[in-house]
Order: C-alpha cells, then structure tokens, then sequence
C-alpha cells in the first residue's frame, strides 16, 4: 500500500511539476510583510529554493546545478533568519539571483514547448511571472548593496530601501502600478526598473499568444 501510494504521489508530482513553486511563490507573497526583517525575503521564502530545485529536476544535469545554488541560498537565508554573519550578502544574492534565473528561463522554455493547455501549463506561466518579479528584487538587492541609496522610500525618507520593499517595488514594476513609494534615484536603478516593466510586459504578450495557438491547435481552427 505504501508503494502504491508512492508511485502515485510521484506520478501526480510528474504532472503538475511547476505547482508546488506556484504555491510556495504564492504563500511567500502573502506572507513576507508579516515575516519581518529577519531572512533574505522571510521565513516563508525556504519554500522557494526547494520547490525551485523540484521544478527543474528532470535530470542529473539541471538537478545538480540546481541543488548546488540552492543549498548557497537555504544556508544564507538560515543564518539571516538565526543573525548568523558566516556567508557574505553578496554570495547569497548572486547564488539566488542565478538560482531564480535559471528556474524562470527552464520552466518558461517548458511552458513555450509544450504542445498541449494542461493544467501544469498554466501553473508554469504563472510561476514564471511570478519568478521573474522575484529575480529582478534579487537584482535591485544587489545593485543596492553595491551603490548604497540606489533606492529611496518616498514615504519615509529612507535613503536606502531594503530588501523587503524591493520585492515589493520589484512586483509593482513588473505589473506595471508604479505607486511612487519607493524610487529608483540613479541613471543604473532606472534603467533597471524600466527593463522590468518592459520585459513584464512582453511576457505578458508572447504568453497570451502561445496559450491562444495551443488552444487552437487543441480545439482546431474555427471555421
């Protein structure tokens, strides 16, 4: 019975592979304000490494690149969470940022190959969507601690954002709300935001356009 039941979580698992980051994704976004400071993006965020490594485990290639940015990441958030000073900032960003991309540009390329709407294709486009907003705070968390006061809060006076409010301005930039509480104040921070609300919106576009072919292809061309 135990075997059973197993093969059957495994076989369910194969075919909604990229659920269990939309989850993880969704609780860290709905759970990260009450989370305070302590963590890279939270408590909730440990979920995100693990089910990342899940989502791209389809070999040995893709799950030892994988696990291997992915532990980097697990260890900096832990000793944020436990005050910890033992792995540089740095490294624990740019290990995140690599780990995040590479998930976002391997779950995309999946979704854009598959040759049927199912159910785990439409959790993929909203994973990678979700993914890219949280890759591109990893990179503002970067540029921030490189050039200090990158980024101001407009509301507090705050010269130096951190990472928790670039998540959030990085997710209002992606979808395009542009609220003005926190503002990039240099030529780099700029540029940065409007690649982001660019490459939102493209997404948006080519992700539409394919769903539509398929269904299409699916369903067959009206006549």
């Amino acid at each position: 019975m135990a075997c059973d039941a197993m093969k059957s979580m495994l076989r369910w698992l194969g075919r909604w592979r990229s659920l269990p980051l939309l989850i993880a994704l969704v609780v860290m976004l709905a759970s990260y304000p009450y989370a305070g400071d302590g963590g890279a993006l939270g408590v909730a965020a440990v979920l995100i490494p693990i089910t990342a490594i899940g989502a791209v485990a389809t070999n040995r290639h893709h799950r030892v690149i994988a696990m291997a940015l992915g532990l980097v990441t697990l260890a900096g958030i832990v000793q944020e969470i436990s005050g910890a000073k033992v792995i540089p900032l740095l490294a624990v960003a740019g290990s995140a940022l690599l780990l995040f991309a590479y998930t976002t540009i391997f779950v995309l390329r999946r979704v854009l190959q598959s040759e049927h709407v199912t159910g785990d294709t439409l959790c993929g486009a909203i994973a990678v969507y979700l993914m890219i907003g949280l890759t591109w705070s990893l990179v503002y968390v970067l540029v921030e601690h490189l050039h200090p006061g990158s980024y101001r809060l407009a509301t507090t006076g705050m010269l130096q954002a951190p990472a928790k409010e670039l998540l959030y301005f990085s997710y209002v930039t992606l979808a395009t709300l542009g609220y003005g509480d926190v503002v990039p104040v240099t030529d780099g921070a700029r540029s940065l935001a409007v690649l982001e609300s660019l490459c939102g919106t493209i997404y948006m576009a080519i992700l539409v356009a394919r769903l539509i072919g398929l269904h299409l292809s699916q369903t067959g061309s009206p006549r």
